[in-house]
């Protein structure tokens, strides 16, 4: 079997499809390869990966959108973890995220409002749609379900 001509067939997909020259690139990534022999077993890690990713995208965008500035790791997992193990929030996400391949930015508002920081790099807050009084030592926070805003819970809105 002669193989020049798949190479050269590859070789011009290759020129004229940045997605298969992205692929191998990501591919050939040890540090991707690692994660993806960790972490992407079924088809439902593979969404479970690609939720977070998208999650990870929106409140990178959110973060950067408040403060002009990059989120931190240590930032970032906060948010991330309180996202997800807030039952309101994880499924305000989830049903967000299910209904779009891409989750476009306009179409994230409402959720990214939910996404409460303080001035960087202090706390930040996740609050939620329903009527929960979430404390912070440094900052307590009421939040409203009818609107979804932040307010100091020692001057409540009268």
């Amino acid at each position: 079997m002669d193989i020049t001509h798949y190479k050269k067939k590859g070789e011009a997909i290759l020129k004229s499809n940045s997605f298969f020259k992205d692929l191998m690139n990501v591919m050939k990534n040890e540090e991707f390869r690692y994660f993806y022999k960790k972490y992407f077993h079924d088809w439902t890690d593979t969404q479970t990966l690609i939720f977070y990713m998208k999650l990870y995208s929106t409140v990178e965008f959110e973060y950067k959108n408040r403060f002009n500035a990059e989120i931190t790791d240590d930032i970032m997992t906060y948010t991330l973890h309180n996202i997800m193990t807030n039952t309101n929030t994880r499924r305000f996400a989830m049903e967000l995220f299910r209904n779009y391949k891409e989750p476009s930015h306009s179409k994230t508002y409402d959720f990214r409002t939910l996404i409460q920081f303080e001035s960087p790099p202090a706390n930040l807050t996740i609050t939620n749609t329903t009527n929960l009084t979430i404390t912070d030592a440094t900052n307590p926070i009421i939040t409203d379900a009818t609107n979804p805003t932040i307010t100091d819970a020692t001057n409540p809105p009268t």
